[in-house]
């Protein structure tokens, strides 16, 4: 139960991945895994990253593993997904030192 806000972020992320920020192009063709990385760093640690380069390292690591395709909603769908989304983040923002 302590992972709802956490989890919700994510699930959301899923169904809407662009951010309210940027062009259309932009939000046509990205998915900003710095968003979502910024939420779970909140939700956990209880602030934002300042760090760019932590922010970058965590969205290298989860786009890596989800990358934009024609899959994507499909991916992203499966059954246990969200929680494996929210502990690539978890362990890439603590292997970066972001706690």
């Amino acid at each position: 139960m302590a992972d709802e806000k956490q989890l919700n972020a994510v699930r959301f992320f899923c169904k809407h991945p662009s951010s309210d920020s940027g062009s259309k192009k932009f939000k046509a063709n990205h998915h900003n895994w710095g968003d979502l990385v910024q939420q779970i760093s909140y939700f956990d640690f209880g602030h934002t990253q300042k760090d760019t380069a932590i922010i970058l390292t965590v969205d290298r690591l989860v786009r890596k593993e989800f990358p934009k395709d024609s899959a994507w909603s499909q991916t992203v769908s499966g059954l246990g997904v969200d929680e494996k989304i929210l502990s690539i983040i978890r362990s890439g923002l603590v292997s970066a030192g972001a706690a």
